[in-house]
């Protein structure tokens, strides 16, 4: 019993020496990271191969991303795809529940609660910026978390998804599959534009209008989904289900 307590000490101690200074390691070898600002420079730098013109997606604006521009529809559909539909009626994981949630992802286990999905989008933007996965990813989206509100987590990580070389964010993704902008969209282009994400990274079926039958299936389960998680009514669902694939009405 003593000797296990004694490993168990010792353990702890070790622990509590070797984890932060891994961590510090791992950190000095990032970007700079330690504000909003550094957030956005680093992700204009990740853009530059972009071929639009500065400014014309989320990413470039100066203020960064605003989530107020995105269409409430589209947080929704994207909330429901993550499996988090309570995003916004959760509080943020914070403390040791964050930390033992992001140590916990490095050995895959996850630990339920909708901050799962913080921790998603966090990586998310992390990998967006290049930094590979792993360890390192994970201190990335710890200090992008720590900087980040939910909302923000959500804007950053939409408008600084790259699709392809010259299209960075949802709003270039918009102009480039349905020649419309983000706002523009109706209902059911809005589900096919989710289908460009992850989960499913459909954009080249989008793009070149590649099996429509199972760009429709799967844009239908999205409106499903929604429904689901009561997030739309069923009537609108319905109604965007029989609006065909936009890549077919040309």
């Amino acid at each position: 019993m003593r000797l296990a307590l004694w490993i168990a000490l010792f353990a702890l101690g070790f622990s509590g020496v070797l984890v932060p200074t891994i961590y510090l390691r791992l950190s000095s070898q990032l970007p700079p990271l330690d504000s909003e600002l550094d957030l956005r420079s680093r992700l204009r730098r990740a853009a530059v191969t972009s071929a639009e013109p500065p400014g014309t997606n989320i990413a470039a604006g100066d203020e960064g991303p605003d989530f107020a521009r995105l269409p409430r529809d589209l947080v929704a559909i994207y909330l429901s795809q993550m499996g988090c539909p309570g995003y916004f009626q959760s509080a943020p994981d914070d403390g040791v529940a964050w930390l033992w949630r992001m140590f916990s992802g490095l050995w895959g286990i996850e630990p339920p609660g909708d901050g799962r999905c913080e921790r998603l989008v966090a990586l998310r933007i992390a990998a967006s910026l290049g930094v590979g996965a792993g360890a390192g990813q994970s201190v990335a989206a710890n200090k992008i978390h720590r900087i980040l509100e939910k909302h923000q987590l959500i804007a950053y990580d939409l408008s600084s998804a790259a699709f392809e070389p010259a299209v960075v964010g949802v709003e270039g993704a918009a102009r480039a599959l349905f020649k419309k902008e983000l706002k523009g969209l109706q209902l059911a282009q809005l589900a096919e534009l989710m289908l460009a994400l992850p989960p499913h990274e459909f954009y080249e079926e989008l793009k070149l209008c590649r099996n429509p039958s199972l760009i429709r299936q799967s844009r239908d389960y999205v409106l499903s989904m929604l429904v689901s998680h009561s997030l739309l009514s069923l009537e609108h669902a319905v109604a965007a289900q029989a609006q065909p694939v936009a890549c077919t009405r040309n």
